[in-house]
């Protein structure tokens, strides 16, 4: 996920450097440790949240007007931002 994410790239360009000892044997090293932890602690709060998300799917699930209701929200926030763009004025 962390791949294609312009905010890693920008991170590990502007802010990870700062934390890296350029004295080092391996300055090197210090970067993939570093980025390694920094995907890590990505990967597990990605984790906790797909459960807690799919939890409270399974609890929601049974809710059956719940589901039309987020369906016509929904609808109508896509409908609304396509009268929107259809509308806008071309600069």
């Amino acid at each position: 996920m962390n791949i294609l994410n312009p905010k890693v790239a920008l991170f590990f360009l502007a802010f990870l450097p700062q934390f890296v000892d350029p004295h080092a044997a391996v300055p090197a090293l210090q970067i993939l440790c570093l980025g390694l932890w920094f995907d890590l602690v990505g990967t597990i709060v990605n984790v906790i949240i797909a459960v807690i998300a799919a939890r409270a799917a399974e609890r929601l699930r049974h809710i059956g007007w719940l589901g039309r209701a987020a369906r016509y929200v929904a609808a109508t926030a896509m409908g609304t931002l396509a009268v929107r763009l259809a509308l806008a004025e071309r600069r």
